[in-house]
């Protein structure tokens, strides 16, 4: 195996690793996203509409391999305190992230050849 083909494998293995670590650490937070979403007082019916319309109410496995599959497609997911897609919140911040990233590479740049 070529060591270009190690460091991809070894790349590939630990994103796949931390996306199930963060997945499962969400599952296993406290609390239930369906019940701060219900309000005050709410119906085991409403709060059962709620988890089957956001999909808690499927397995583990399925929900994370839905999860998998959106992210190829470019479908990062809905944030569900907010009610919005996460494309949606990460379009409106690229603009001030591609000035940021620029500025810091001219900074770092400059003064990186200064340096020398």
């Amino acid at each position: 195996m070529t060591r270009l083909a190690k460091s991809a494998a070894s790349a590939i293995a630990t994103v796949v690793t931390t996306s199930v670590i963060v997945f499962g650490g969400v599952r296993l937070a406290p609390g239930d996203p369906a019940l701060a979403l219900a309000g005050n007082h709410p119906t085991r019916a409403q709060v059962a509409a709620i988890n089957h319309s956001l999909g808690l109410d499927r397995s583990a496995p399925d929900r994370y391999w839905r999860w998998l599959t959106g992210i190829f497609q470019g479908q990062f997911g809905e944030l569900i305190q907010f009610r919005e897609y996460v494309n949606a919140l990460l379009a409106g911040k690229i603009t001030n992230t591609f000035l940021l990233v620029a500025y810091a590479f001219l900074i770092i740049s400059v003064f990186g050849i200064r340096s020398r």
